[in-house]
């Protein structure tokens, strides 16, 4: 559950733009923020409680055109110049930028141009703040894209963070995630040092969908059968207690289980999915497809497990 607290939203139109920004177990002090009100831009900075640390963190869409890109990444500018103390934080810049920083290893299929404004821009901000391309700076030689367009057939590096370079350190995983529903694959960026809390074990929830599944509904019943006919001499709130109990032991096993099962079929889907998406080609098109709408089902299945029931 997000708290009242745990995000910023910017709202665009109803048919296009909008971005948020949200957290998860981390406490902070927020101690500036702006939205551009048009679903393109946000500046948040704020301070961690558990070490006092600042950072900076931007969240950006870029328009498609390039003179709408420049204004977007003056307005960027401009409105850093107004963040108090801005030189004490850490900075994180990320989103979708609409262009690419390098048209060798960015880009395949279609026309490779690159909009010189944009990455003039773009150079300045990264210049001013000694921000650096963490994925390119991790993976020099790796070409990997998240977007992708089947007519014409192309794929662009569109997505990425810009960091400050004093965070490279401090950077764990920067990856290119598979997509699923979006022509946009996600980009996970994970840093050591702004972890959230730790987190238990947490409260054990049944997940109701299995009562969907016939085998499981079976197996169910002959449980309840057994522990009844094993235990008759108990009264009947113990007997209902330990039915809980078996029941529970039971349910817990076959969670397992699928997690495992579920998991692996996760890790196989994604392979695929990279690899099409390193070196898309017709032939493979159609496993593609279901590969992704696979990995979909698989994340619906995951999500109505997570929830309280």
């Amino acid at each position: 559950m997000w708290g009242t607290d745990a995000f910023e939203l910017n709202h665009g139109t109803t048919n296009s733009h909008g971005i948020a920004i949200l957290f998860s177990n981390l406490g902070y002090d927020k101690l500036f923020y702006f939205s551009d009100n048009d679903g393109r831009l946000q500046i948040l900075s704020l301070k961690l409680k558990e070490n006092d640390k600042k950072l900076l963190i931007v969240n950006i869409y870029n328009p498609n055109t390039e003179n709408l890109q420049v204004s977007l990444l003056k307005t960027l500018i401009e409105k850093l110049d107004t963040v108090p103390n801005i030189e004490d934080h850490e900075v994180i810049m990320g989103g979708d930028w609409n262009c690419v920083l390098n048209r060798d290893l960015d880009c395949i299929g279609g026309n490779h141009g690159t909009k010189i404004n944009t990455l003039a821009e773009i150079s300045k901000i990264r210049s001013k703040f000694n921000l650096i391309d963490i994925f390119r700076t991790k993976h020099p030689d790796f070409k990997r894209y998240t977007w992708r367009c089947r007519t014409p057939a192309m794929s662009r590096r569109l997505d990425f963070f810009l960091i400050s370079n004093t965070l490279q350190d401090n950077t764990s995983t920067i990856r290119i995630l598979s997509s699923f529903v979006s022509d946009h694959s996600p980009i996970e960026l994970t840093l050591m040092s702004i972890n959230p809390l730790p987190r238990g074990a947490g409260i054990w929830k049944f997940n109701d969908s299995f009562l969907k599944q016939k085998n499981f509904v079976d197996k169910s019943n002959e449980l309840f059968d057994q522990v009844v006919a094993e235990n008759s001499n108990l009264q009947p709130k113990q007997l209902f207690e330990l039915i809980k109990f078996k029941f529970k032991g039971f349910a817990r096993k076959i969670a397992m289980e699928k997690s495992k099962n579920d998991k692996s079929e996760e890790i196989k889907l994604n392979e695929k999915i990279r690899d099409f998406e390193k070196n898309p080609n017709e032939a493979e098109q159609e496993n593609y497809n279901l590969a992704k709408m696979q990995l979909e089902l698989l994340s619906e299945c995951r999500k109505k497990g997570q929830i309280l029931r």
